[in-house]
């Protein structure tokens, strides 16, 4: 009944309101008419309610019909995969001998499922059916990391997270070109976000990745993401000959990175006896020799053992790594965005028990 009418309703106006107790539904002129209602200016309207779920099962988004969840007026629900959106559709409505020409509300609601995974629904409505649009608010961060046994990049909440959601809000498109590409949603606001890598503590320590400087501000979709270290290691079995006094040996070590101008150190595992001296130097690119020369006054045959190298830049610079291993590893993250999602994305798998409750009122064209 309409609270801005004082007048006292009629009895037939009373009537048209009252709940058959046999049914369960609204009387009009004494026969039950679903979903009907009339406000005290005699003004017809009627009900379309029900609730939507994707049980991913190729059916897309469907009317949940079952005894619970009775739908009011509801024909067809169809997800519009050409479109992004979810059309529910309720047509040929007809009250108080007219048509449900006028659209009073509809809304659109995510239950707590998809409320707590940041989800918001818009719906674009007309007399006959509604267009629901699904958003998403979140968050964009997970860690990454190279996974030697795979040779590929891995992300945690895809590979790793024991309830196996695959809710990542990233991809990885590709690691060429010594960069590591995440794809992830197009923003639906065309702002400029926070991008930030953060290293991980363990066996990454060593490396610092960072944002590509190429398009950390600039694209929506995706980071790229470089990795850098402080220095280069290189090891190599060794049985050096023996060395009479005053004689040397030389050894050429790969160590993939380095340059001419590179400060270059080496170790052997095993003692390495007073009098005999061991010195390393950038030779060529990616190419450290490594020299032991006997001074000790007497032949020395030094045991076997690995010859270690480790190469910095002068002046503290650090190298990019070219080659992916198991210390490129990091923390990813992009701040706090909308973003468009598919409706074939939201599902039963993804998100268990996700639906969207409906409930609008449409008015009958004839005023009366």
């Amino acid at each position: 009944m309409s609270i801005l009418d004082p007048k006292p309703p009629t009895r037939a106006e009373l009537t048209a309101t009252y709940v058959n107790s046999a049914s369960g539904l609204p009387l009009q002129a004494g026969a039950a008419v679903k979903g009907t209602a009339r406000t005290r200016t005699g003004r017809s309207h009627v009900f379309v309610a029900g609730v939507i779920r994707n049980y991913n099962d190729g059916a897309g988004w469907v009317l949940i019909t079952d005894g619970f969840h009775p739908p009011i007026n509801i024909t067809k629900v169809d997800s519009l995969t050409d479109t992004g959106l979810i059309r529910v559709e309720y047509t040929n409505l007809k009250v108080g001998g007219g048509n449900a020409g006028r659209t009073v509300t509809l809304l659109a609601q995510p239950d707590e499922t998809l409320t707590k995974a940041g989800f918001t629904c818009g719906a674009s409505v007309s007399p006959d059916f509604a267009n629901i649009q699904l958003q998403q608010t979140r968050a964009l961060n997970d860690r990454v990391a190279w996974d030697t046994a795979s040779s590929t990049y891995k992300l945690w909440k895809n590979d790793f997270d024991s309830r196996g959601l695959n809710r990542s809000p990233f991809t990885v498109n590709s690691a060429t070109n010594n960069h590591l590409i995440l794809g992830h949603p197009q923003a639906v606001m065309d702002d400029r976000y926070d991008i930030s890598v953060e290293r991980i503590g363990g066996i990454g320590e060593n490396y610092t990745p960072t944002i590509s400087t190429n398009q950390a501000e600039s694209i929506l979709t995706q980071v790229t993401i470089n990795f850098w270290t402080p220095t280069l290691t290189a090891s190599v079995a060794k049985d050096w000959p023996s060395l009479a006094d005053g004689a040397m040996a030389s050894q050429d070590v790969t160590v993939t990175g380095c340059a001419i101008g590179d400060i270059a150190e080496a170790t052997m595992s095993v003692a390495v006896p007073a009098g005999l001296q061991l010195s390393a130097n950038v030779t060529a690119a990616n190419t450290v020799t490594v020299t032991l020369v006997n001074r000790s006054g007497a032949a020395v045959d030094l045991a076997s053992g690995n010859l270690n190298v480790l190469t910095r830049k002068l002046g503290g610079g650090d190298y990019r790594v070219t080659t992916p291993d198991a210390k490129c590893r990091c923390l990813v993250k992009r701040g706090t965005m909308r973003s468009y999602v598919a409706p074939a994305d939201v599902n039963e798998t993804t998100y268990p028990s996700g639906n969207i409750w409906i409930i609008g009122i449409m008015q009958d064209e004839n005023l009366g």
